[in-house]
């Protein structure tokens, strides 16, 4: 695994961690996951824009706000799909459908989501983590 693969997954934990919890060091350990994607998107757009997204989608998931969090899972969503990321266009639907699934409104869009996250998965040759991801919406 390489070093931006482990930063990149701390990260995700880490904003998840500060829902949880509601610790400082969990938002800090996040935020500093994507201040190093910010910069390294900027130095190669192809391989960590998508992931630069997502962190910043999940950061703003923590801090509750819905529009920018909205704007940054759909650029991650495009730019994994631009980019050919199969396996991380995936995992950024499926944590968008996560996210979707806690806005009482969005149900269609936490559908939506789930089945392509599945779909990707699947395609991508995880059939046991599609099925799980499938469950999501019974």
């Amino acid at each position: 695994i390489a070093e931006f693969d482990s930063i990149f997954y701390i990260g995700l934990v880490s904003f998840h961690m500060a829902r949880e919890t509601h610790e400082q060091y969990w938002l800090d350990k996040g935020n500093a996951a994507l201040q190093s994607f910010e910069g390294w998107s900027k130095q190669c757009v192809w391989n960590f824009e998508n992931r630069y997204f997502l962190l910043k989608a999940e950061y703003h998931n923590t801090m509750k706000q819905t529009n920018a969090a909205v704007e940054a899972y759909d650029a991650s969503i495009e730019s994994a799909q631009r980019h050919r990321f199969i396996h991380l266009e995936a995992v950024a639907c499926e944590l968008a459908g996560h996210y979707f699934d806690s806005i009482p409104s969005a149900k269609k869009r936490t559908k939506e989501m789930v089945q392509k996250s599945s779909a990707l998965y699947l395609k991508w040759g995880a059939k046991e983590k599609a099925d799980e991801v499938a469950k999501l919406i019974g």
